[in-house]
């Protein structure tokens, strides 16, 4: 984190997704977040990120969906989208980047790009973690879109 000490001070105040200036763009933020929040099951946090931000990062109910139940082959997918989609499932599955994923993201990102994906995804899965385990409901995660994609 020594390349970036406002990625450190942002994680530890709450979340390097809202950085200025960032070092990925919205849409890159935003198919990664849907992505983790769609994998941790985490309704609350994805439904915020798509009230928000889907439009923005002009996401299609296509893509909005596969952040959920599909995979980084889908169709639906943006070039750029399929690398994210797939660093948001090998975290998910592993815990880690393996190898050939490295090899993958290095052209593509920039390494202080890759260390707030990083954070991000952390971030996230974290804040699935505290809403679960605190018993934290909300009727927003049970009325909305994500829902209805179940």
């Amino acid at each position: 984190m020594g390349r970036d000490p406002r990625l450190l001070r942002a994680y530890r105040l709450g979340s390097v997704a809202y950085l200025d200036p960032s070092h990925i763009t919205l849409r890159q933020r935003e198919v990664l977040l849907l992505r983790v929040t769609g994998r941790c099951r985490n309704a609350f946090e994805w439904t915020l990120r798509v009230h928000y931000f889907a439009e923005g990062a002009v996401l299609t109910e296509a893509q909005l969906r596969a952040s959920v139940h599909g995979s980084e082959g889908d169709s639906c997918w943006a070039s750029g989208d399929h690398i994210l989609i797939r660093l948001a499932d090998e975290l998910h599955d592993t815990a880690s980047i393996g190898d050939a994923l490295w090899e993958d993201l290095r052209p593509v990102f920039t390494d202080e790009a890759i260390l707030q994906l990083l954070l991000l995804a952390g971030h996230y899965r974290t804040n699935t973690y505290v809403r679960r385990d605190c018993g934290f409901r909300s009727n927003l995660a049970s009325s909305t879109h994500f829902r209805q994609m179940n």
